[in-house]
This record gives C-alpha cells, sequence and structure tokens, in this order.
C-alpha cells in the first residue's frame, strides 16, 4: 500500500490512537451508548470509512473517524489515508441535534494531476459544528463541518515519482471535517 507509514507518520498515528483510547477509557467502564457511522462523502469518491462515537458523559461524545484510499479512482489520481478525532460538546444530549467540538486531522497522500504529483501528510486541528437528527431509536443522519489550521509538508513530482522538488511545507485555513453521515447506535 503506501510506504508513508514508516517512520513519524506511523508514530502520529499510533500517538493519535493513543489519545483517544485515553479519552475512552474512563467511559468503557459504564458504557451506555456506542455509535457506529459512515460518511456518504468519502463513499461517494470511493474511499471505504467508518467512525465509531462513544457517549462520553451527559453532554459530550468523543468521535474517530478514518477513511483510506489506495487505489486511483475512474474520475482522479489520488491516494490517502485520513485519521478524524473529535471531542464533540452535545447542546441537547449526546447523538442528538446541535453539536460543537474540536476536531484534529492527519492526513497522508499522494495526488496527481496530469504529470504532477504532490506527496505528503497534512495535520491540522479545527473547531467543529453539526446537528444529528433522530430518525429512530437506532439510527440518525448527522451533517458537520470543522474548519481550522491545516499544516502541509508535501513534495512535487513530474511523472512517476521521478524528479522532485523539495520539501513545501505551509500552513493553510482549511476544512478540518465535512461530513454526510448516517450513525447506527448500539444501545
Amino acid at each position: 500500500m503506501f510506504k508513508e507509514f514508516e517512520g513519524n507518520n506511523l508514530g502520529v498515528l499510533k500517538k493519535c490512537f493513543l489519545i483517544m483510547l485515553f479519552l475512552t477509557s474512563f467511559h468503557l467502564v459504564d458504557a451506555q451508548k456506542l455509535a457506529i457511522k459512515t460518511n456518504l462523502i468519502s463513499d461517494v469518491v470511493l474511499a471505504p470509512n467508518i467512525g465509531v462515537e462513544l457517549i462520553a458523559s451527559n453532554n459530550i461524545s468523543v468521535c474517530l473517524n478514518g477513511s483510506v484510499r489506495p487505489w486511483d479512482a475512474p474520475f482522479d489520481k489520488m491516494r490517502f489515508t485520513m485519521i478524524n478525532p473529535q471531542l464533540k460538546y452535545w447542546f441537547q444530549r449526546p447523538l442528538c441535534r446541535l453539536y460543537t467540538g474540536i476536531d484534529f486531522l492527519y492526513i497522508d497522500n499522494d495526488i496527481k494531476i496530469k504529470d504532477t504529483g504532490y506527496k505528503g501528510d497534512a495535520k491540522g486541528i479545527g473547531l467543529l459544528v453539526g446537528y444529528s437528527w433522530i430518525l429512530s431509536n437506532q439510527w440518525n443522519f448527522e451533517v458537520g463541518l470543522g474548519l481550522g489550521g491545516l499544516y502541509v509538508n508535501q513534495y512535487k513530482y513530474k511523472g512517476e515519482k521521478g524528479e522532485f522538488e523539495p520539501n513545501q511545507q505551509k500552513w493553510l485555513l482549511s476544512p478540518t471535517s465535512c461530513s454526510v453521515s448516517f450513525v447506527y447506535i448500539i444501545k
């Protein structure tokens, strides 16, 4: 698949996983709700994805979303892996109606536009807002948008990873998450 997950990038994924494990560990003792979700936007771009959300308290939930596309699609030449942990504050009760929060983002990508490629990673943090509609006892429909800072580290190459330009590093104001999801709640 991707050789990019060697070295520092694997360390970032491990740290992200350990942080999420720590944030949710106090909840596992008295687990009442767990939600599993899929982002329809990722489905449209042919990137398998899954999200797991745990209720941490009366108004707080912790969510970990992931998506991967190790192949080129018929409509573009983009391969990526994405991890998107989120900490949400719900104004009513968890998994119901309006929420806000903080989200983090890690993307490892290889994008080709014509004969020029961009390979690298991005790390970011942003503010999140969203809404969840209850469809039934165990199904919700949720939309969310995060906006924040994204630190991009990439290099540009020509052809099939031939000549390349040195690393391009910069900060961008960017969406950190965008979701339109079906949510299944396990009680």
